[in-house]
């Protein structure tokens, strides 16, 4: 009777169909003064990580901020309240120049005059009524970690993840920063959690993503078997997310159950990238970082390692989907022994494990980097893809998310919450953020706003115009 009662207790959410809805609310100034006449801005230097140097020379419109990086120099640039200075004809091309506080002018890049235009009339619907905090409406907490929470809150007919970090150090507004960075390249990918805004109120820092009432995989294979054809279907999705991934040359390194999410229809979605980093084209890193059960050899020590700590972390997901636990894992077994065991790759194969499954895992498992699969010279995601285990694969299916999901978490009309903790859901939600300290670490949060819609007005201007031309050096 007991038990019955705290079920009736329990708060409810009914699924609702996400619908694309019209952005509300007053909105922020970005470019909404934005005519042919005068431009004004100020320009930042960012002080960026070299392993988080893309090392290419490019100029980026996006969150409300134009990010121009060279292999030197990082220099931003705030839109929040930008006009269009001065455009000087040349050979068919409208340069756009800066006039920093004003300073002599900076070229940056560019625009003919049809494709400034075309970006201008849609910049004018997007972020003329671009969000307000206060338009998201929190309507249960469904999560709460080191650094904040994350609940369940509605804007229209649309529900989001709304992750609510304390700002503290400055290395938490640094990694903030690179995870807002990182996060707002993902909106490309169907099978890694989206970036919708992000927005800097007060003390603390909102991240608004998609909202996957399916809950994690970790819980969801604790409820519901798993066939032969469903261990392959994670594999193939979860592979098409670190393919992306790494086709930005950013390394997880945090693949695990309980970090893939699943949407209403099943697909996962990979989260949590806060542990993600931009290495560059070749690039490495040495931090040691992760769950110590997946963590690759390489990692251990402050060793340099590189993108193939993905392939290792997801021949771990992969023995995980047939056995319930990482090849690392034993009951009773200490840290200093698990890490023994992974110097040494050493792991006991279950019984009953498909061939074609071991084969595959044992070639992810190599101590070597060099000699793992994927991470040999030459090899990558693809080679995984023609790997006899995934040969029933259709990729193209896969890629348009049409392969048939093992499961489904949460039905039409469901009450979505039920994939997440009572715990967290039966506290009252709301933002916690202090609006009096609405300065604090202004500077270093610069650009942290961020709209997804606006991001994609600039990718038109960006794939319509091509390489840009002109120099990207601040004077």
């Amino acid at each position: 009777m007991a038990n019955e009662e705290k079920l009736s207790e329990r708060k409810q959410l009914n699924y609702i169909t996400p619908k694309p809805s019209p952005p509300g609310g007053n909105g922020v100034p970005l470019l909404r003064e934005m005519l042919p006449s005068t431009f004004h801005c100020k320009v930042k230097i960012l002080a960026w990580d070299e392993e988080n140097d893309l090392s290419e020379n490019r100029i980026d419109i996006r969150a409300g901020l134009l990010l121009i990086s060279t292999k030197e120099t990082h220099h931003t640039i705030d839109l929040t309240t930008c006009t269009i200075s001065q455009f000087t004809h040349r050979q068919g091309f409208f340069p756009v120049q800066l006039s920093p506080y004003g300073k002599s002018p900076v070229t940056l890049g560019f625009f003919d005059k049809a494709q400034w235009s075309t970006f201008l009339e849609r910049c004018q619907d997007i972020i003329g009524s671009a969000f307000n905090l206060d338009d998201f409406t929190p309507l249960a907490t469904i999560g709460r970690g080191k650094f904040g929470k994350v609940s369940v809150s509605q804007r229209g007919n649309h529900l989001y993840a709304v992750k609510e970090v304390t700002l503290g150090t400055r290395k938490v507004v640094r990694h903030c920063q690179f995870e807002r960075l990182i996060l707002a390249k993902m909106t490309a990918c169907d099978f890694i959690v989206g970036l919708e805004y992000a927005k800097h109120r007060g003390d603390k820092l909102y991240f608004i993503m998609e909202f996957c009432p399916g809950g994690d995989l970790f819980t969801a294979l604790m409820q519901y078997p798993l066939t032969a054809e469903g261990v392959v279907f994670y594999s193939a999705e979860i592979l098409l997310a670190l393919q992306f991934l790494h086709s930005k040359y950013i390394i997880y390194r945090d693949l695990k159950p309980e970090n893939i999410l699943l949407d209403a229809e099943g697909h996962v979605k990979l989260a949590d990238l806060g542990l993600a980093k931009v290495l560059g084209r070749g690039g490495r890193t040495s931090t040691l970082c992760g769950t110590e059960v997946y963590v690759a050899p390489e990692t251990l020590g402050g060793n340099e390692y590189g993108l193939s700590a993905d392939f290792w972390q997801f021949g771990c997901f992969v023995f995980e989907l047939y056995t319930g636990h990482s090849p690392f894992y034993a009951k009773g077994r200490g840290k200093e022994e698990n890490r023994a065991a992974i110097l040494a790759g050493r792991y006991a194969s279950p019984e009953g494990l498909p061939p074609d499954a071991g084969h595959l895992i044992k070639h992810l498992l190599k101590v070597d980097p060099r000699a793992r699969l994927g991470g040999r010279p030459g090899e990558n995601w693809a080679t995984l893809r023609k790997h006899r285990f995934l040969r029933e694969v259709d990729w193209a299916a896969a890629e348009d998310r049409r392969m048939e999901p093992p499961f489904q978490t949460v039905q039409p009309g469901a009450d979505v919450l039920r994939n997440f903790d009572d715990e967290f859901v039966n506290e009252t939600p709301r933002y916690e953020s202090d609006e009096r300290e609405e300065k604090l670490m202004a500077d270093e949060l610069l650009g942290f706003d961020f709209c997804e819609e606006w991001a994609a007005a600039a990718q038109l201007v960006s794939s319509r115009s091509g390489r840009t031309h002109g120099s990207t050096t601040a004077r």
